[in-house]
């Protein structure tokens, strides 16, 4: 008896499928992975703006979330002088002075001894990934109340 060595058909037509797969959805994955970085810092910042809202509750002082301080792309919390710098996620995430729906984003959020928001109005703070594919809008209204958004087909979901 003859041993044979090496791969038949079916196992080399496997293997090409796979590759081909990979191929394929490589670029895709590789895309939908970087513009998740947005998504995340604006979960980020969310949740920061809700400890600022704690804290000044907490230490019964003016707590401010100061956007693009000390540098461009980074926030500071005004109470514990904690910085967060969006170089960091995945995308090249950064601040927008402007948002897709031409309203300004502010540069500042204060919350009160109470928990509320010094602005009377909704206070807008835009995070988009480099090539904006993926937009969010962080938003403080009068009360309080933070709420993230993405922005699709010409208007926020």
């Amino acid at each position: 008896m003859k041993s044979v060595s090496g791969f038949s058909l079916m196992e080399a037509l496997m293997v090409l499928a796979i590759l081909a797969t990979v191929v394929i959805c490589a670029p895709n994955f590789y895309g939908w992975f970087r513009q998740q970085g947005a998504g995340l810092a604006a979960q980020q910042l969310r949740a920061d703006l809700q400890l600022a809202r704690i804290m000044a509750i907490n230490h019964k002082k003016d707590c401010a979330i100061v956007f693009n301080d000390p540098r461009p792309d980074q926030y500071r919390n005004s109470l514990n002088q904690q910085t967060v710098d969006l170089s960091a996620y995945r995308g090249g995430v950064g601040f927008l002075a402007i948002g897709p729906d031409k309203q300004a984003a502010r540069t500042q959020i204060t919350f009160n001894c109470q928990g509320m928001s010094t602005s009377a109005v909704a206070v807008n703070v835009f995070i988009s990934d480099q090539q904006q594919h993926a937009i969010y809008r962080v938003q403080v209204r009068g009360p309080g109340g933070i709420s993230v958004a993405r922005w699709q087909a010409g208007d926020w979901y």
